[in-house]
């Protein structure tokens, strides 16, 4: 896998904004139809988060009293072009937290061959 990362620090507005480009290649003797990613940053997003639920109460985080910290995708596409953000979808793996954010699933427009 090979991360190219680009990113800028906007003060004011108290935000990073980043350009991520990801390479990825299956590596399974299987066809893949889709992605999982790990948002980890947006554990944090509120206090209805998994993480925050499993704390319990407790509040072992900090919260930034400029508020709740996230990611937000705002674009992913394929090398061609091609939009993959509408077949992104929020997942609750572990739990039934409808409100957790930090898993996506991307369908794919094709199933991505071994190797490929």
């Amino acid at each position: 896998m090979d991360y190219r990362i680009r990113v800028r620090l906007d003060p004011a507005a108290k935000q990073i904004i980043g350009h991520e480009r990801l390479t990825w290649r299956n590596p399974s003797p299987e066809p893949v139809s889709e992605l999982w990613l790990h948002l980890y940053l947006n554990a944090f997003k509120n206090s209805r988060s998994t993480f925050f639920q499993e704390l319990g109460g407790q509040r072992r985080v900090a919260r930034s009293e400029d508020g709740w910290g996230y990611i937000d995708l705002s674009a992913m596409r394929l090398e061609d072009g091609h939009d993959l953000l509408p077949a992104m979808t929020f997942e609750h793996p572990d739990d039934d937290n409808a409100d957790d954010r930090t898993v996506v699933r991307v369908a794919l427009p094709a199933p991505v061959p071994p190797a490929g």
